[in-house]
């Protein structure tokens, strides 16, 4: 596996830190973890930087190794190719689709946070034995069991569904058992785009939005700690409602001017909340932006069904935009549980 690199510089005013996109690509052998720090060393890799990888597999042993290599240096990981940027004024050429299949999973697996978009993929199958070094079946029984204990004990390690070792017995050593981006997330094969945890809050000073009682998704991200209050208000009949608060830190006053238009966006889309759904325009509270939302029927719909959710605050020309994504899935039965729970009336 060869690793390249695109360095992205430090923009102070739209609170970009320098940033490095590493690529890795080929086949994976005995030298391909010591290449990766070397990468890491001469490109000047950050921790929480992406490596993209395509790769139809190699070593088993060498994948394992990098995966814990990656997870050392603080990688995070997905599966794509390199395009050509922008260089020499030629037009943007997206790349071609990317695979990581076999050795390269465990690869995948060792970054702190995993995502895959479409029309990416990742791929597992049964490990096999090269050669006929094995004299007897007892020996090559001895060596799977051997084998199988390291990958499990790996998957434990990092964090993800020991049943993704079931998912590669379901294809042979010479096919692929491409996962879907449902399982994926089923298996913990990939992250959420940033960590939410959910709690039930009493705080009197929200007496008047939601009866003292709300419940709030607090999100931590490369930008800082946003929040979602899930709050059911008497003023308004009991309406559920959503208070979002993103940490804009000295940048609070330009996003607030600029921010006109508020979207609601999930894996895969996103639409612009009309005037009805909108109970407070953005304004500064603190070191946060604040805008409060009617959980109008397809909030509600994405609230009960979608493994996410962002808000997103933009000018007309929706040429950049401020916020952030909150997961959904690890905090489900609560938020279902306090939806149901506000009663309109």
């Amino acid at each position: 596996m060869q690793f390249t690199a695109d360095v992205s510089e430090a923009i102070e005013w739209m609170q970009k830190p320098r940033s490095v996109f590493l690529y890795g690509k080929g086949p994976i052998d005995e030298t391909t973890p010591a290449r990766l720090r070397e990468a890491v060393r001469r490109y000047q890799v950050p921790p929480g930087s992406w490596l993209n990888l395509s790769s139809p597999g190699g070593s088993l042993q060498a994948g394992l190794e990098l995966g814990r290599t990656i997870r050392d240096l603080g990688l995070f990981t997905s599966v794509g190719e390199r395009g050509n940027g922008f260089a020499l004024g030629k037009p943007y050429k997206a790349p071609p689709p990317a695979l990581c299949a076999s050795a390269c999973v465990f690869a995948f697996l060792g970054g702190s946070r995993r995502q895959i978009s479409e029309p990416n993929k990742l791929g597992v199958h049964r490990f096999f034995f090269q050669g006929s070094d094995l004299a007897t079946s007892a020996q090559a029984n001895d060596r799977a069991q051997i084998i199988s204990s390291r990958i499990v004990s790996f998957l434990r390690e990092m964090g993800v569904n020991t049943d993704l070792f079931a998912e590669m017995a379901k294809a042979g050593s010479h096919e692929l058992n491409i996962l879907s981006t449902q399982r994926m997330a089923e298996l913990d094969a990939t992250t959420p785009e940033a960590r939410t945890t959910w709690e039930l809050v009493q705080r009197r000073e929200l007496a008047q939005r939601s009866n003292g009682v709300y419940l709030k998704g607090t999100t931590e991200d490369e930008r800082g700690i946003h929040k979602l209050l899930l709050t059911c208000n008497p003023e308004r009949g009991n309406q559920l409602e959503i208070l979002a608060l993103f940490e804009g830190g000295r940048w609070v006053d330009d996003i607030v001017a600029m921010a006109s238009m508020i979207a609601v966006t999930w894996k895969g889309g996103q639409f612009i909340l009309e005037d009805t759904e909108i109970t407070e325009r953005p304004r500064a509270s603190n070191a946060y932006v604040m805008v409060g939302i009617r959980v109008s029927a397809r909030i509600a719909k994405l609230l009960r069904t979608s493994q996410e959710i962002g808000i997103a605050m933009m000018p007309p020309s929706q040429a950049v935009f401020y916020g952030w994504t909150s997961d959904l899935l690890k905090g489900r039965n609560q938020v279902l549980t306090y939806m149901d729970s506000c009663h309109p009336r």
